[in-house]
């Protein structure tokens, strides 16, 4: 499992990714979890995922009143797959991030593209 944290300081918003490698990972990712604001539905669903074997899927879970997001990457099978996912995912940060912040801007939003795939995919 790999994790990154990083902070849109721009946004005052925090980001937790998590990336699976298989189910070897649910235990500690379990833990990790609940130590968040995530509620216990959302993360017994994300374990169940992987339990049953989902691969080259994810989950974006935002707190807008605490303006936070965890995502979690399921176990990919390519680095084509990782980058899709991720990709995705990172859509929903994006528009989760300017629908908060009451931002409808094109340039905006492609900066903040550009900078959460730096952090994100690099």
């Amino acid at each position: 499992m790999q994790i990154k944290k990083f902070k849109v300081d721009i946004y005052d918003w925090e980001v937790i990714l998590i990336e699976i490698n298989g189910k070897e990972d649910i235990d500690i990712l379990k833990n990790k979890l609940k130590r968040t604001w995530l509620p216990n539905k959302w993360i017994d669903k994300t374990i169940q995922e992987i339990s049953d074997g989902g691969y080259d899927g994810g989950h974006h879970y935002c707190n807008d009143d605490l303006l936070k997001s965890i995502i979690v990457i399921l176990e990919t099978t390519s680095d084509k797959e990782r980058i899709s996912t991720l990709c995705h995912e990172k859509r929903h940060l994006e528009d989760s991030i300017l629908k908060n912040c009451g931002i409808d801007d094109i340039e905006a939003a492609s900066f903040l593209a550009g900078y959460l795939g730096k952090k994100m995919l690099i």
